[in-house]
């Protein structure tokens, strides 16, 4: 199993355990579809209730002589319907994305590295309201990118 797929499986997993409110068949990761649209905005094409983790793009740091440092991009979509509302679900969502950022910030993951080190869990806020069909959902977003330093070659 990759190295990228075994963080998103821990994501779901350690998610499942903070009472966020969700069935935990509703905590999983899958391929998220979404679409560029011409002036660079990311849209999700298909909603799905619930917490779901999605691979996104790998990042490079300075690394050292003999390893290169990668952050593996886990993007976190949490997605609850709003009712066309505009305040339906709205703190359940924020509770959510708040217990998730919590959860992994700064911690390290367990995922067992063939040869690499795990450095550290960053955090990245994406928008924290992505309207869709006059506000059918409540949507939030987050990139959790686990660092590892691992081997050259």
């Amino acid at each position: 199993m990759d190295v990228h797929e075994k963080f998103l499986d821990e994501l779901v997993e350690k998610t499942k355990g903070l009472a966020l409110g969700f069935p935990e068949s509703e905590i999983r990761n899958r391929r998220l579809e979404h679409k560029v649209e011409s002036d660079g905005r990311v849209t999700i094409q298909t909603w799905e209730q619930g917490v779901t983790f999605f691979p996104m793009q790998e990042a490079e740091s300075a690394g050292t002589n003999l390893r290169e440092d990668i952050g593996y991009g886990c993007g976190c979509v949490i997605v609850l319907p709003a009712d066309h509302g505009s305040a339906d679900n709205l703190g359940k969502v924020l509770e959510a994305r708040s217990k998730i950022r919590r959860k992994f910030i700064h911690q390290r993951m367990d995922a067992l590295l063939s040869g690499g080190m795990y450095l550290t869990t960053k955090v990245q806020h994406l928008p924290i309201n992505q309207p869709r069909d006059g506000h059918q959902y409540e949507a939030s977003s987050l990139l959790i990118r686990c660092w590892i330093r691992e081997p050259r070659g």
